[in-house]
């Protein structure tokens, strides 16, 4: 009957963000030059407790392909090393 609209988030909270940070260990730095913004807007956002979802998800979608192309390397250079062994 009723269709439900799902709620997009607009604003993550400041901890996920820390959580992925410490896990990648991280600097604010870093995360200001894949968002292309300076290190005092990084503050902001700490300052006040969230991240915009659009900020925070286009770090997720970096560290992903960051670490698929650091797989595909690994990959190659293991493929490499048994074509020259056989």
């Amino acid at each position: 009957m009723f269709k439900r609209k799902r709620k997009r988030l607009r604003e993550i909270n400041i901890d996920d963000l820390e959580n992925i940070r410490l896990s990648f260990k991280l600097s604010k730095k870093d995360i200001a030059d894949m968002l292309c913004i300076s290190q005092c807007q990084v503050s902001n956002y700490y300052k006040c407790g969230f991240i915009g979802a659009d900020k925070y998800y286009a770090i997720v979608n970096a560290l992903r392909s960051h670490i698929e192309q650091e797989a595909n390397e690994k990959r190659n250079h293991l493929n490499s090393i048994i074509d020259t062994s056989a």
